[in-house]
């Protein structure tokens, strides 16, 4: 911003002030040529004032900008984009070259009188008056100026709740854009970037610019500096070439693109080779850094809701059962006592269920290992977080984000809770109303005069979603003629639809916003979209993507709920999903043939594999992983994790099922800890992965090295990690993803 503004006002102080200020960033983030040339510019215009002193003045008059219009304030312009918006603006316009001839001496005669021909043309225009543009800058009108104020107020606002978020005397790195925690590793180089740049910057301009002799030519190689980024959380994976040796593949899409040149360059059979993921994570499922792909799952709660009307009238005696992770999400905990905490949430509860006798607050369960872990990663839970052992009513809790990321955390505050409102003052708030609330597998009955425990109520289900439902069918069992459920989790509203007619009460969901509330009546939602599409709903949901099952890149839950609605083989086939712990053969040749369809209309085949390859063929090769289907091995592995999904969501009337260790249904362990099967195959044939790296330890060069010899980019996997042969690195390769498009198979 800094330099746009030396440049529209001519100031040249500004502009080499910034310049400078941008050139220790360019070295430690490896802009080689940027560093290299900036360095060297820095030097030469520091030094005008001795060499060439009218030059300088000319430059502090505004000279090295130009100013287009004569009465324009703040409208210079620079001279390359000066160049653009005249002479290359008049030449290559129709009426320029364009369509002007094939002949290269006319073409060649033409630029070479192309900046005369300009100038007459403007001066035409001029007479003519054609040139008659405002006078007063866009930038300095005063609703544009005002605008500009009240966004850089914004910015500084949020600044400002940034940075009074990390006050406390030990704080970790956290990514903004992901809410992941740097490691230990990571950490140091990017607080310390600009100091690192700062001293490369120094040592290139002693060495190349200004000891005599020089040390070192300015022309030779410059060493990368490869500092580590957020970027270097991208998980990485090994895969055995069969060999002693081990591979490990960067979470890197382009990989895709080279290995199909090496597979056509080998000429091997592009079917077999399309059987293989073709990069260290099958891109249809899964983002850059090895994170499950996300899809909008609450467009599948809209859709449905979508032609209910909304509940007029309430009968009584009703129940509320709320999910308490997302009222604690609600709260504004900064800069409060835990005591004025468990007071505001009891205060969320009462109003959340103020016409209803009973009220029940049903918390989640934080495990160690969790098929839940790499989405609350994503959302910023860890464990590198500062931990509260000892929670105590007076502790004043400083950043309330900060401590909800720790899940040991949350599991303090939940016992916490659970414990201070037996207390008197709190029992006092219920006014006759009776209140249950979960902490790990027991639950609490809160009421005037007792505090009991609710032995049929105590569980050992994990997640809030599925003991909701438990929840709701003993309030039925106790007589509850209506059940309202506050919660805004798609999750519920999936698992209310299939087990409706399980539960002897009125079922109605909340949702909506603060000021425009309304309740969806279940048993309409069910009527409306049938019961056999309502008990399938729970393996559709799970298989096309929730928190702990990845999405299809590109394949919206719309269409996935379209296709169930047009073929009732495949409403059976999600009924199925779930009912056991394993995937059969058969039902994973009807998953397979529902993916095929999912990704064409017309596929003429149920197999993923042969998908692929008709795909490929179909688009002449010209596409992404991430635009094909997931290969059989890949998806046999997502088939396996919907499925152990599905079963936990099937059972959630029951108080303590028997659940399987994931391990082995699309999960494993590793350093102990829980994390995503992706396949168990090798990412592509040997034949690829043999060509996939170079082992050039000096330079690449014709002809000792592999990946020039086969016209291929080196990557990650290659021994020399700063040759010129690699390819530019784009940002966008670190944090790419896939918005949720819905493909309209009408």
């Amino acid at each position: 911003m800094g330099l746009l503004r030396a440049t529209r006002e001519g100031n040249w102080e500004l502009h080499l002030s910034c310049i400078r200020q941008m050139v220790p960033w360019c070295f430690a983030y490896d802009n080689l040529n940027y560093a290299r040339y900036l360095s060297a510019y820095i030097s030469e215009m520091s030094h005008l004032e001795e060499d060439h002193p009218n030059i300088l003045e000319y430059f502090r008059s505004g000279g090295f900008a130009v100013q287009i219009g004569e009465c324009n304030p703040f409208g210079r312009i620079p001279v390359a984009q000066t160049c653009e918006e005249t002479v290359n603006k008049d030449t290559q316009t129709p009426g320029g070259t364009k369509g002007f001839s094939l002949k290269p001496k006319a073409v060649s005669k033409y630029y070479l009188t192309a900046e005369y021909r300009s100038i007459f043309m403007r001066q035409w225009k001029d007479i003519l008056h054609l040139n008659n543009s405002s006078s007063l800058h866009n930038d300095l009108q005063q609703s544009r100026i005002t605008r500009g104020e009240a966004d850089v107020k914004s910015l500084l606002s949020t600044f400002e709740i940034w940075i009074s978020s990390y006050q406390s005397e030990q704080q970790d790195l956290v990514c903004l854009s992901t809410g992941k925690v740097a490691t230990p590793e990571i950490e140091h180089d990017p607080l310390k970037a600009k100091d690192i740049g700062e001293q490369a910057y120094r040592s290139f301009r002693e060495q190349r610019l200004e000891l005599e002799p020089k040390k070192v030519k300015f022309h030779e190689k410059m060493t990368k500096l490869q500092l580590k980024t957020f970027g270097d959380l991208n998980k990485k994976m090994k895969v055995s070439r069969g060999t002693a040796k081990e591979v490990i593949l960067k979470a890197d899409r382009a990989l895709f693109a080279q290995m199909i040149i090496i597979a056509e360059t080998r000429q091997l059979k592009m079917k077999e080779v399309l059987s293989h993921p073709l990069g260290p994570l099958p891109w249809a499922l899964a983002s850059a850094d090895g994170s499950l792909k996300k899809t909008a799952k609450s467009s599948l709660a809209k859709e449905l809701q979508k032609d209910v009307p909304a509940a007029e009238i309430i009968l009584q005696p009703s129940a509320c059962i709320i999910d308490g992770m997302a009222l604690v999400q609600k709260l504004k905990g900064d800069q409060k006592t835990f005591s004025e905490v468990a007071d505001s949430l009891i205060s969320m509860a009462l109003h959340e269920g103020a016409n209803s006798n009973r009220i029940d607050v049903v918390f989640d369960v934080y495990l160690e290992n969790s098929i839940k872990n790499a989405e609350r990663e994503k959302r910023g839970s860890d464990q590198t977080g500062n931990e509260f052992r000892n929670i105590r009513p007076e502790h004043k809790l400083l950043q309330w984000r900060t401590f909800l990321s720790n899940p040991t955390n949350k599991k303090h505050f939940i016992a916490f809770i659970a414990e201070q409102w037996q207390k008197v003052r709190y029992v006092a708030k219920l006014s006759g109303k009776t209140l249950f609330v979960t902490t790990e597998d027991q639950c609490y009955q809160i009421s005037q005069g007792s505090v009991i425990t609710k032995a049929d109520l105590r569980s050992t289900q994990e997640e809030a979603d599925t003991r909701i439902l438990l929840h709701a069918a003993d309030a039925a069992k106790s007589g509850y003629k209506t059940i309202l459920i506050s919660s805004e989790d798609t999750d519920v509203f999936v698992l209310c639809l299939t087990f409706n007619s399980f539960i002897q009460a009125s079922l109605y969901m909340k949702c909506g916003t603060q000021t425009r509330t309304r309740y969806i009546d279940i048993s309409m939602a069910v009527q409306l979209h049938g019961p056999e599409v309502c008990k399938c709903l729970i393996g559709l949901h799970a298989y096309t993507g929730c928190d702990s099952v990845s999405a299809f890149a590109g394949k919206g839950k719309i269409t996935a709920l379209k296709l169930v609605k047009r073929h009732k083989s495949f409403q059976d086939l999600f009924k199925q999903l779930g009912m056991q712990w394993e995937v059969s053969s058969e039902l994973f040749e009807r998953l397979q043939e529902f993916t095929c369809k999912l990704y064409s209309s017309n596929p003429g085949t149920s197999d993923v594999n042969e998908l692929r390859y008709r795909l490929f063929c179909a688009k002449k090769g010209k596409l992404d992983s991430n635009q094909l289907p997931p290969c059989a091995d890949c998806l046999r592995k997502h088939a396996l994790r919907a499925n152990y999904q599905a079963a936990i969501w099937k059972r959630s009337l029951q108080s303590c099922p028997q659940v399987p260790s994931p391990v082995g249904s699309g999960w494993c362990l590793e350093d102990g800890k829980l994390t995503i099967d992706w396949m168990s195959g090798e990412p592509a044939p040997q034949a690829v992965l043999e060509l996939l790296s170079c082992q050039c330890s000096r330079i690449c060069k014709l002809p000792s090295c592999t990946c020039l010899t086969n016209g291929l980019k080196c990557t990650d996997l290659c021994r020399l990690q700063d040759c010129t042969n690699r390819r530019e690195e784009d940002p966008a390769d670190d944090a790419f993803s896939d918005d949720d498009q819905e493909d309209e198979d009408e």
